[in-house]
């Protein structure tokens, strides 16, 4: 359902011709389209035919009344969703029971004033535009939220390639300076040795020591070619994981506006049953030097990672608060799940490690979190127990906003 749904046709179905007359004079002037039936049957048709944003449907009329043809058109339809009201003379309450539990968002009895008509239309058409544009900024934000976690993905492999390098540079460092090393001595000290030697042989004007006296130089430098290649790879890689560790745009941000972002993004990827508690404090002290775009990651990431552990739980819930002191501003994070287990705890901040299934979760691990909260000169700690796991940020205060 989107804005561009609304058609701004409103059906009034009506048989007596004096009522659909008054109808017709106290719409007149509203900024909507009124298409009149004199029958239930031609009212199922109209509506069965066009769109329409709202329907009035008198109850009693020659072949179906107004309650047949909502039965009728939601057998047809079974996932219509167009408000409808009910017009009658009847004011039983049995009758008005049978409108409301039909789904009718409201029951007009006869006689009424063309102010009350008039109103009550122009209230449901507007409550039904309002669902439509709510209903259209939510799938905008589910697509927002999609692009947000795939940008996270991404950011987790950059950022995870470069913790690889580190460890990748160091690893293949070592054994090329080792190589290089020794070839340069073979080739400075060793190898003048060994062609005097040569040289002074018998055999030293045979082919076979000619070629080897004139290739082992090549074969040196070649060696030499190569490692040099290693080291500008290496180089390369050094380069990567200083830049995949740094931080731009840091600047002074309310935390609250992170938090609030935070939650708006993870609403349409956290299982519904979860319930997210958050009280936004009234006090503005929560200012701090950030990427806002990191920290909200690092924030969505600990929401969908707690959604995660409780899904299963009764009354799954996430508290999320936010304090100050007079150097800090603290985000926690805590739910009422079975916490980390011991044996896990030791591990959960090392590059790769989870115990999701495939496809779980935003893909920017808690190492990763880490990273980013120390390269804002915070800390990322866990104070959780069996009651539920708890995170906290703590990074620092810019005291000149606060």
């Amino acid at each position: 359902m989107t804005l561009d749904r609304i058609s701004n046709r409103i059906l009034i179905a009506e048989d007596d011709r004096t009522n659909r007359m008054f109808l017709k004079k106290g719409v007149s002037g509203l900024p909507y389209e009124f298409v009149f039936a004199e029958t239930g049957d031609d009212a199922l048709e109209k509506i069965l035919s066009d769109d329409f944003d709202l329907l009035v449907l008198d109850v009693n009329m020659p072949g179906l009344s107004g309650f047949e043809v909502i039965q009728k058109y939601k057998e047809l339809k079974p996932d219509f969703k167009i408000p409808f009201m009910f017009l009658t003379g009847q004011s039983e309450s049995d009758s008005i029971s049978k409108g409301f539990a039909l789904g009718a968002v409201d029951y007009i009895t006869k006689p009424f004033t063309m102010v009350e008509i008039r109103l009550r239309i122009k209230t449901h058409h507007d409550l039904y535009k309002s669902q439509i544009e709510l209903n259209s900024y939510a799938k905008d934000m589910e697509s927002l939220a999609k692009q947000r976690a795939d940008q996270l993905v991404c950011a987790d492999r950059l950022a995870t390639l470069g913790t690889m390098s580190a460890g990748i540079m160091h690893e293949i460092n070592n054994p090329t300076t080792f190589i290089s090393g020794n070839v340069q001595i073979m080739k400075s000290k060793f190898f003048p040795v060994i062609e005097k030697i040569i040289k002074a042989s018998p055999e030293s004007e045979t082919t076979k020591v000619k070629y080897i006296l004139e290739e082992m130089p090549k074969m040196f430098d070649g060696i030499n070619t190569g490692v040099a290649r290693i080291k500008k790879i290496t180089d390369g890689l050094k380069t990567f994981s200083r830049s995949s560790k740094k931080i731009e745009q840091l600047k002074p941000h309310c935390l609250k506006k992170c938090i609030t972002n935070s939650i708006t993004f993870t609403k349409s990827s956290i299982p519904s049953n979860v319930q997210i508690e958050y009280t936004e404090p009234a006090q503005n002290t929560f200012f701090s030097k950030i990427d806002s775009q990191q920290i909200e990651q690092v924030m969505i990431n600990l929401i969908i990672n707690s959604s995660h552990a409780i899904e299963e739980k009764n009354s799954p819930t996430i508290k999320l608060s936010l304090k100050s002191t007079d150097n800090e501003v603290i985000f926690k994070i805590k739910d009422n799940g079975p916490g980390i287990p011991n044996d896990v705890l030791e591990n959960i901040w090392e590059p790769f490690f989870t115990t999701k299934v495939q496809g779980k979760g935003t893909g920017l691990g808690l190492a990763i979190c880490q990273e980013i909260i120390n390269a804002h000169s915070g800390s990322i700690k866990y104070t959780g127990d069996s009651s539920g796991a708890e995170f906290s940020i703590h990074l620092p205060k810019e005291l000149a906003y606060a």
